[in-house]
């Protein structure tokens, strides 16, 4: 299956310093193997949000380093080392 459905901006990391999220609510397991594999040729992350454990399990022996987080419903593709920029903090006021 082609990627013609998505405009996939792969120069997203260069213009902005983080790579693209996708929706994956309403996108087909064959849509979102499409995405996620024109980013995996191109050895760069992507994070899919509103994703479903069942769209997981479809990507997850198609990619290493595919993770999924059940409460946040996220899958993640990892394949660079993400720098940190800044600091966080927390609800608490907590800063790392």
């Amino acid at each position: 299956m082609s990627s013609d459905f998505i405009n996939i901006d792969l120069d997203r990391l260069k213009r902005r310093g983080y790579s693209e999220a996708v929706f994956c609510e309403c996108k087909t397991n064959e849509m979102l193997y499409s995405i996620f594999k024109k980013f995996y040729d191109n050895s760069q992350n992507i994070i899919g949000t509103r994703a479903s454990l069942e769209q997981y399990n479809f990507l997850k022996d198609k990619f290493e380093n595919l993770n999924y987080n059940k409460i946040s419903k996220v899958i993640t593709l990892i394949q660079k080392p993400i720098e940190k920029k800044g600091s966080c903090c927390n609800l608490y006021g907590r800063c790392r």
